[in-house]
């Protein structure tokens, strides 16, 4: 019981080290192509459901100002700021007045005279719901906005997962991260780690099972050979000899087999593995240490 603890222990950590260097190389990759911006400028033009106006929608005032200096278009976006800039598209066509009435019928003036598209749809809808105020058609629009974009982050979360996966598989192959092999060096020398040092500040955490992974763990190629079954604690590693030979299909598939694995647990992300292996330390050392006097 105690290996078995020591093996998933010992691939958590790996897992953990290598998941926060693909989750870098993944938000520089993702930063470089503007991932983030893009993904929002795509869910805004489906809202809008016409090229034109979308393109007049997003050289509202409201939404350049959300620009960071050297981007095309803004990254995120409020509620807040997709409302006035509506409120601007639509004010172009004489939607905003002295009085909340006439500002109310120039509201409806300026939605007829969309083209028909699904932002016109939406915001007819909206105005039939808005009670004759002003107000509630603001909040109404605000509201799609939120629910649109609730989407729009699923969207970026799926994109973002491929990419991490395929990082992960790149990783693993480069490193030569094959978790069958390592599970396997795992059960003849198990991660020796500080339960108190990842226990403390995650980014210290982070940083110290990073260093005992690259320091602890033979990775890389070429790699030695590995067996799924105990090896005889008699037998010096230097002449222990595998289950399979390598030059039979079976090695190999097993080889892909761990690779694959890896980059599947890769893409789970740095927090899941991270979470993870404090709940099986805290699990080996009888549960959590005791907080600090100075602890709140």
């Amino acid at each position: 019981m105690l290996q078995a603890l020591n093996v998933v222990i010992g691939l958590a950590a790996v897992y953990t080290a290598f998941s926060l260097f693909a989750s870098w190389i993944n938000e520089t990759f993702n930063g470089l192509i503007q991932l983030r911006a893009r993904t929002l400028k795509a869910g805004i033009q489906q809202m809008v459901g016409d090229a034109s106006t979308h393109a007049a929608l997003y050289g509202q005032p409201t939404i350049q100002a959300a620009k960071t200096p050297g981007q095309r278009h803004p990254s995120y976006l409020s509620a807040t700021q997709f409302s006035l800039a509506v409120m601007s598209l639509l004010d172009e066509g004489g939607a905003i007045a002295t009085t909340g009435a006439q500002a109310l019928d120039n509201l409806t003036s300026s939605v007829a005279a969309l083209p028909a598209m699904r932002l016109k749809t939406v915001l007819s809808t909206i105005l039939s719901q808005a009670d004759g105020k002003v107000e509630t058609f603001v909040t109404g629009t605000e509201t799609w906005f939120d629910d649109q974009m609730q989407r729009v982050s699923g969207w970026y979360k799926r994109n973002s997962q491929i990419t991490l996966l395929i990082v992960g598989a790149v990783l693993a192959i480069a490193f030569n991260v094959d978790s069958l092999r390592v599970a396997h060096n795992f059960i003849a020398a198990p991660l020796a780690l500080d339960v108190g040092r990842i226990n403390g500040d995650q980014s210290t955490s982070e940083s110290y099972i990073s260093n005992s992974v690259f320091t602890q763990v033979s990775l890389g190629w070429p790699d030695s050979p590995y067996c799924l079954a105990p090896s005889d604690p008699k037998t010096s590693s230097s002449s222990r000899q595998p289950c399979w030979d390598p030059a039979k299909p079976i090695a190999l598939a097993l080889k892909v087999l761990g690779l694959v694995l890896t980059a599947i647990a890769l893409s789970f992300g740095a927090p899941f593995w991270f979470d993870t292996l404090s709940r099986f330390v805290n699990v080996r050392s009888a549960g959590p240490p005791p907080k600090k006097a100075n602890d709140a």
